[in-house]
């Protein structure tokens, strides 16, 4: 006759300082993405800048062909220059 005999391992210990890492490492996520909705919102501003500035051009370049359309043109600059989302 055999005998089998399973090993039972002790149960493993959680970290003296693993709350206290995650709790860091969360928070540092939290930064993270602070950060990068900030940069994200800042280049967004700068990209409908740049919009508005180029139609605010095109608007000065048809000043003299047509002053109503030209009008309109930075009118819809300002709009897309003050719309924020």
């Amino acid at each position: 006759m055999s005998q089998v005999s399973f090993v039972r391992p002790d149960p493993i210990r959680m970290p003296r300082f693993a709350p206290i890492a995650a709790d860091w490492f969360g928070r540092f996520l939290e930064v993270v993405h602070l950060a990068r909705r900030i940069h994200s919102a800042r280049r967004e501003r700068a990209v409908r800048l740049q919009e508005a500035n180029e139609l605010r051009r095109y608007a000065t370049a048809m000043m003299s062909t047509d002053p109503r359309i030209a009008a309109d043109m930075f009118a819809a600059a300002d709009r897309h220059d003050a719309t924020q989302w």
